[in-house]
């Protein structure tokens, strides 16, 4: 934002604290607007949108064809007994999402992984940016001459409704649907099968990759986990409904704080600290994921059902009208 714009959008909290209330999705941005501003604020729940599957009106979408593309590729090939497919948001134009370090654990996942002896694969897909814009992003790190073409299936830049129908497809077609269903209950609850593993069975998954520094609550991440794919984030990114090995990884961040602050997105640090330790964690976690195909499948239950029992249209309304119940009892006792 223009520094103007900033002063006015800071000066907007503090204008009118005894008329106006301000709500939040999460506890990092009540933090936030206590610590800049001195403001209290009520905390609200909320809820993803989902892909529509009564309407069907997105199956067209780009997000849907690639992920249909990637699946029927990943059929055909028949080589690799566990596969992950790996989807991540790449926008340059936003540095605290880390693009680069994001494209750069991404590769180092890709080449692990093709260098295992067991029969494994992954499959990267990514979106967020003009083609252009990588193939800058690429060239300022890469440098022009550097022969290696960009190995991720690019999409670009997708509307709303295209992000939630790829994470539709990569968990019916690229991911959940392959994943052994005997596994899980009626419920969504993990049942284990008479040997209570699902080791030697075909397995795929689904998983979403952010390494954001910072988010005020993580909405992309969300919707992933309403379509049951599991989210691998950093700590402090997502931390709102993220919990470590019950619905996703939660990786540490050596080279940043938890609680680093919003003005530092102008500032494009993706490559301060330390490379390998800040990267290793990532890294580590996808190839776990690749390597244990059970926790793979206790996640992405667990993903599902954190939005079926804590994100929900009926838990968003319960939670509005406890706030506004708390609103009118407070204007009562003043009046």
């Amino acid at each position: 934002l223009p520094a103007e714009a900033e002063i006015a959008a800071a000066l907007s909290y503090v204008v009118a604290p005894r008329r106006v209330t301000v709500v939040a999705y999460s506890d990092w941005v009540r933090r936030e607007l206590f610590a800049r501003h001195g403001t209290p604020s009520l905390k609200v729940s909320c809820h993803p949108r989902r892909w529509d599957r009564r309407k069907g009106r997105l199956e067209q979408q780009r997000g849907v064809d690639a992920a249909a593309e990637a699946a029927a590729r990943a059929r055909g090939s028949g080589t690799a007994n566990n596969l992950l497919t790996v989807g991540a948001m790449l926008r340059p134009s936003t540095p605290r999402r880390a693009p680069w370090r994001t494209a750069r654990v991404l590769l180092r996942v890709l080449q692990e992984a093709a260098a295992m002896e067991t029969a494994t694969r992954v499959q990267v897909i990514t979106f967020g940016c003009s083609k252009a814009d990588l193939r800058a992003l690429w060239d300022q790190h890469r440098g022009k001459s550097d022969p290696a073409a960009c190995p991720f299936d690019h999409r670009g830049m997708l509307s709303h409704d295209a992000v939630l129908a790829l994470f539709h497809g990569l968990s019916t077609l690229g991911g959940a649907r392959f994943m052994s269903t005997t596994a899980v209950d009626a419920h969504g609850r993990m049942a284990p099968d008479s040997e209570g593993t699902t080791r030697g069975r075909r397995q795929r998954g689904a998983v979403f990759l952010d390494l954001s520094r910072w988010q005020a609550f993580g909405f992309t991440g969300l919707e992933a986990m309403a379509e049951g794919v599991v989210p691998v984030v950093r700590a402090g990114s997502g931390s709102s409904y993220a919990t470590h090995l019950v619905n996703a990884i939660v990786v540490a961040a050596p080279a940043y704080s938890q609680g680093e602050g919003i003005h530092d997105d102008d500032d494009d640090d993706d490559d301060k600290g330390s490379e390998q330790e800040d990267d290793g964690a990532a890294v580590g976690a996808l190839l776990q994921l690749l390597r244990d195909p059970d926790l793979l499948a206790r996640l992405q239950v667990g993903a599902r059902n954190t939005v079926r029992d804590r994100y929900t249209p009926a838990g968003t309304a319960r939670s509005w009208h406890a706030a506004l119940g708390r609103l009118l009892q407070r204007r009562d006792e003043t009046f």
